[in-house]
């Protein structure tokens, strides 16, 4: 088994017949769970109008069940137990909250009581055959020390390695710059709008290489808009080695606190408001 073990963190197995987090939501002939569910859940209630929602055919709920289950599961066993054991975040108990399905979006909150609520929201969405990726736990954030951020940080890298992330939003909006407004994922690139405009400003195209460079959409300028390293943007660039990620929570359980985890140092993982999430067009800023 070892000798066949991937180098690096990768998509775990998380549903029962070997689903992983992107196969839930990746429309396919062999994935897509709950794009499919829904359509048949809608339909099933369509054809019996006079049941209450919770009376419609019970096969359909009973699959979204089995999705919620797999994924909380999943959650707490590749997120929240290491920080339970972590020594740098300290004796505040966190618990999976929530679990929010949709045909194309998860949501689940991580409850912490120490900390208060509303707790660390966490939110997954295809685009475009892309899997994203957001954090937003602005209550909590005052209140950590600088261990506590360390090891949540830590902890959310690797949990979105493990998850097969494509792209991290407080990452893209951090690349973009404040002058961004809005961006959405296709199967081109990465569409961005100023605002100044009724349609996007330019185009980051995915196949630009190592720099993604932006393309204009609109025959204006592109001086809003940088180029944007390849690895700084698209999260499978930057590879997680099993050995430092082992190597992190060892040294988390005797006492040297200091992060080694390099790919939480360099990269924006948590925003510091609430999480905005759309299927089209994703607003930047408050």
């Amino acid at each position: 088994y070892r000798a066949n073990q991937s180098p690096t963190l990768t998509a775990d197995l998380i549903g029962p017949h070997g689903e992983t987090l992107p196969r839930f939501l990746r429309p396919g002939l062999h994935s897509g769970t709950l794009p499919k569910l829904f359509p048949k859940l809608r339909r099933a209630e369509q054809a019996h109008p006079r049941l209450e929602p919770w009376r419609s055919p019970p096969k359909y709920h009973e699959a979204l069940h089995h999705v919620e289950e797999s994924l909380r599961h999943f959650v707490e066993r590749q997120f929240l137990f290491l920080l339970n054991q972590s020594r740098r975040w300290g004796p505040a108990r966190v618990t999976a909250g929530e679990i929010d399905l949709a045909p194309s979006r998860i949501r689940m909150e991580v409850c912490c009581p120490e900390l208060g609520s509303p707790g660390l929201m966490v939110s997954f969405e295809e685009q475009a055959g892309r899997l994203l990726a957001g954090a937003a736990a602005p209550d909590w954030l005052p209140k950590l020390t600088a261990d506590q951020y360390q090891a949540l940080t830590d902890a959310l890298a690797g949990f979105y390695k493990l998850a097969g992330v494509d792209l991290v939003r407080p990452q893209i909006e951090a690349c973009l710059g404040p002058k961004v407004f809005s961006y959405t994922v296709t199967a081109e690139g990465l569409l961005v709008w100023s605002g100044l405009h009724s349609g996007p400003d330019a185009v980051y195209p995915w196949a630009e290489g190592e720099v993604l460079r932006p393309r204009p959409l609109d025959g204006t300028g592109l001086d809003s808009y940088p180029p944007v390293p390849a690895a700084e943007l698209l999260f499978p660039k930057v590879p997680v080695s099993w050995k430092d990620w082992v190597e992190v929570w060892e040294k988390d359980q005797e006492g040297q606190g200091v992060s080694r985890l390099a790919l939480a140092r360099g990269w924006v993982l948590l925003e510091s408001r609430p999480m905005l999430v759309s299927a089209a067009a994703t607003p930047v800023g408050p």
